[in-house]
């Protein structure tokens, strides 16, 4: 009997304040993995978010140098372009005449130009519009001009081709569309020597870069694209940040991410000029 009692004094659970210390230390320690947890996902998305607007950026980037470099490109490249410029097939009749180059300039805030290229090709030149379509001519061997026009519609960049009136989506989220011209103003060069707005366009000679822009004068083009994360509240404090490109300045209402992006395109078809 002694010997139960003294076995049962050595038996001693744990005590309320022992199990509150405990359940403390779990709590924090479930907090710290809570909070790796959410910092980790967030770093995920921000990952994620960033790599897809650089594949998005490359993968445009790629489309519009390979596309609009095909300006002024002709079957016979002896040819000058107004000669070669009245094909058997004429489809789109918004250019002037001889220029291998149109666009718009938008001038708000949050620029969404516009450009349009076009060029002559055959059946079998192994050439395609921006939507992937050949031409569509009686013979094989018949000259055909195509024009593809590049624009934005609801932060969606499209190219609309002359072969459809439905236009293709290339980019999301794009936020800014700006176009300038590499203006050639000495006749017997091919590069710019400046890079201006289509804010004024003109038919005559330009010798000096204030006067506007004559698409036939255009030696290269450069383009400046912002796009932004389709993810919104990525942002690392959690707050808005305003994002400033090249001139151009986006409102951010969403907190997301922005990428800005310029493009050099030289316009290779276009050696032989008439003015």
């Amino acid at each position: 009997m002694i010997l139960n009692i003294m076995n049962n004094k050595k038996q001693r659970g744990i005590t309320l304040i022992e199990l509150m210390v405990s359940l403390l230390i779990g709590l924090i320690l479930l907090a710290g993995i809570l909070r790796i947890f959410i910092n980790s996902n967030q770093l995920n998305r921000h990952l994620s978010n960033i790599a897809h607007v650089q594949e998005d950026g490359r993968i445009g980037v790629n489309f519009l140098k390979q596309t609009i470099s095909l300006a002024g490109f002709r079957v016979d490249p002896t040819k000058d372009i107004d000669p070669s410029f009245f094909p058997i097939h004429v489809v789109n009749t918004d250019f002037d005449s001889g220029a291998v180059i149109a666009g718009t300039d938008d001038g708000n805030i949050v620029d969404a130009d516009s450009i349009s290229i076009r060029f002559i090709m055959t059946k079998f030149s192994g050439l395609t519009d921006c939507l992937g379509l050949s031409v569509n001519a009686p013979n094989d061997d018949d000259p055909v001009m195509v024009s593809n026009r590049f624009y934005i519609i609801n932060k969606t960049l499209l190219c609309q081709s002359s072969n459809s009136v439905i236009p293709q989506p290339l980019i999301e989220n794009v936020e800014a569309f700006k176009v300038l011209y590499g203006l050639s103003t000495d006749a017997t060069e091919i590069t710019a020597n400046c890079y201006i707005s289509a804010t004024t366009i003109t038919t005559d000679q330009v010798n000096d870069c204030g006067n506007g822009v004559n698409f036939k004068q255009v030696a290269s083009i450069r383009i400046h694209l912002i796009l932004s994360t389709d993810e919104v509240n990525l942002t690392h404090d959690g707050q808005s940040h305003d994002f400033d490109y090249e001139g151009i300045h986006i409102y951010d209402t969403e907190k997301k991410l922005y990428r800005g992006i310029t493009l050099d395109i030289a316009l290779k078809n276009k050696i032989t000029t008439i003015y």
